[in-house]
């Protein structure tokens, strides 16, 4: 019985990347960059069924988003224009 307690579908604290669920964001860096999470998992004893949640509820944690503080405007203003000598 305790293999089938753990197996069927429920809420299963999950580290979720935090880039899944902001993936437009690429141009930042998350600490941490995972974060635990309630999500549904486990085995249905039905091939129709699929274990999916039936509610869900917003979840607030603290994480710093750091971005690069050179932009592009900066970098290019140091670039150097290199002259091409040989090919």
């Amino acid at each position: 019985m305790d293999v089938y307690q753990r197996s069927y579908c429920r809420p299963i604290e999950t580290l979720v990347d935090i880039f899944q669920e902001y993936p437009d964001e690429i141009e930042y860096i998350f600490k941490p960059s995972c974060v635990p999470l309630m999500r549904c998992a486990g085995c249905c004893n039905d091939e129709a069924l699929e274990c999916v949640p039936t509610s869900e509820s917003n979840v607030t944690m603290q994480t710093c988003k750091c971005s690069c503080k050179n932009t592009d405007s900066r970098c290019k203003a140091r670039q150097l224009e290199l002259n091409e000598r040989t090919c």
